[in-house]
């Protein structure tokens, strides 16, 4: 048996019309997380099936602060590889974009998985 860390994108989606806003407020964005966590198992597809059940387990919805539902989905497992030393389930890295509804249109994988997207990625944040 190994040790794995698998990349995993959680998606969260915003429903609803908001009860009060503010000038923080926008509907302009699509916010991905990026997750890394880390399992024991025979195999890449294990490790991947490991993944997907933990994420799974992850997923919440919840009222944001402008009453609107937002929901925490398991969206894909992005990829995985073989790591020493750490405790099964160990999240080692997380991350969030957030990114224009208008250029989501479900290519948030590519533009994740690579450093060169998540460079253009981060100049469109900001």
């Amino acid at each position: 048996m190994e040790m794995y860390g698998v990349k995993i994108l959680f998606k969260n989606t915003v429903t609803g019309q908001p009860t009060v806003t503010d000038e923080s407020y926008s509907d302009m964005y699509v916010y991905y997380e990026e997750s890394i966590r880390v399992f024991m198992a025979e195999s890449f597809e294990q490790a991947e099936e490991k993944a997907i059940e933990s994420a799974k387990y992850s997923e919440s919805q919840y009222k944001n602060v402008y009453g609107q539902t937002v929901e925490y989905k398991f969206h894909s497992v992005v990829n995985s590889f073989i790591i020493d030393e750490l405790q099964e389930g160990d999240e080692i890295f997380a991350q969030t974009y957030k990114i224009t509804k208008s250029a989501h249109k479900d290519n948030c994988i590519s533009i994740c998985t690579t450093l060169e997207d998540t460079a253009v990625l981060r100049e469109e944040i900001n």
